[in-house]
């Protein structure tokens, strides 16, 4: 409709030999995150439509404001990103 700017996307497909639910996990628990980056890691993650969806690195947020788009447990995560905030 020409209002505004145009609407970034970035897809990135991977595959992972771990089981789904261990996959799943590391995208959709904090603690779970916290445990694979390290003790200077941390994770807001709120998984509901709308929730937080931050990654602080070494103490400083990396994804600043970033939402939960949507999912489906097990097989679906989608949320906004912009790490680094400034971009």
């Amino acid at each position: 409709d020409g209002r505004g700017p145009a609407p970034r996307a970035f897809v990135k497909e991977i595959e992972i030999a771990a089981p789904v639910a261990d996959a799943y996990a590391l995208w959709t628990d904090a603690e779970a995150w916290q445990r694979l980056m390290g003790p200077d890691s941390r994770a807001h993650i709120d998984l509901e439509i709308g929730g937080r969806y931050e990654w602080l690195f070494h103490g400083q947020v990396g994804s600043n404001g970033c939402q939960v788009l949507g999912y489906i447990p097990g097989p679906l995560v989608s949320f906004t990103w912009n790490a680094p905030p400034t971009l």
